[in-house]
């Protein structure tokens, strides 16, 4: 016998099936809009991952690449070949330490020109979004991207 349509357990299936399909939608969206920001002229500068890496080297300072890695959220192989790339177009130095197994990063300052400009242009296009939302779905945006991101690193 199936339970009727307005019982606990239809209504948290429904329920589930509606947060998957939101869930999948958000992903799909972000891939869309990650895609679109790779052929816009005013972000084809810098990827979004390379980005994301010169914030991690501007924010581990003195520390290495194992550093970067983990404030980019990449594993220590995939900050290693995105940085070369970045030292080839001289957005970063290496310096190794006396050990040479430790090899800290640092902005150029053609890196550091190219951080700030793409900051700004995502800094305007994340107040348009915020703009675009009104007072409460600001404040619940906010609680709800927060939580999302912590559920989703343990995925």
């Amino acid at each position: 016998m199936s339970a009727p349509s307005d019982s606990p357990t239809s209504q948290t299936t429904s329920d589930v099936a509606a947060f998957e399909d939101a869930f999948i939608a958000f992903v799909r969206s972000l891939r869309i809009a990650r895609a679109r920001a790779a052929r816009d002229p005013s972000l084809a500068a810098l990827s979004l991952a390379q980005y994301q890496l010169l914030e991690a080297v501007d924010a581990a300072g003195q520390d290495g690449n194992a550093r970067v890695a983990e404030l980019a959220g990449v594993t220590q192989p995939t900050a290693t070949r995105a940085l070369s790339a970045l030292e080839r177009r001289e957005m970063i130095v290496r310096v190794r330490g006396k050990d040479r197994r430790c090899v800290r990063v640092a902005l150029t300052d053609e890196g550091r020109r190219e951080l700030e400009r793409k900051r700004a242009v995502v800094h305007e296009r994340l107040l348009e979004l915020h703009r675009s939302l009104d007072a409460d779905e600001r404040v619940q945006a906010v609680a709800l991207m927060g939580k999302l991101a912590d559920l989703i690193q343990t995925l």
